[in-house]
């Protein structure tokens, strides 16, 4: 199990690195669209934070897929709004093209992933 503590108000970068493939070889997924989302206490938890690669919305964070690694980037106004404790973290990327093959990093019961909110930082 990995646990990332997240300072309320302030800049983090979470990353989920050492992406494989089925042969256990590094998965280039950078021009992957990457979806991810924090739930709180766990599946199926109501969704209190969410990324996406591209363009995002109001209210999402930027995901950004670099070579075998996603990297899900926390500004301080989203970590300031947020009012939970723990959240369960689920990442898929799916491949650009006619194959749109869909993979889960992390949120499977063999890569459980939590973020941690630490509201003491908050001044």
């Amino acid at each position: 199990m990995t646990t990332f503590t997240i300072t309320q108000g302030a800049t983090r970068t979470v990353k989920i690195t050492n992406i494989v493939d089925g042969d256990e070889a590094p998965l280039d997924v950078t021009s992957w669209s990457v979806h991810a989302v924090a739930r709180e206490n766990g599946v199926p938890g109501p969704v209190v934070a969410e990324w996406v690669s591209g363009n995002p919305g109001p209210g999402q964070g930027q995901a950004t897929p670099i070579g075998s690694e996603v990297h899900l980037e926390i500004t301080p106004e989203m970590s300031s709004a947020w009012t939970w404790d723990i959240a369960a973290l689920q990442v898929e990327v799916t491949e650009s093209g006619p194959s749109g093959r869909v993979e889960r990093l992390v949120g499977t019961s063999e890569r459980p992933v939590w973020l941690v909110l630490d509201h003491e930082a908050v001044i």
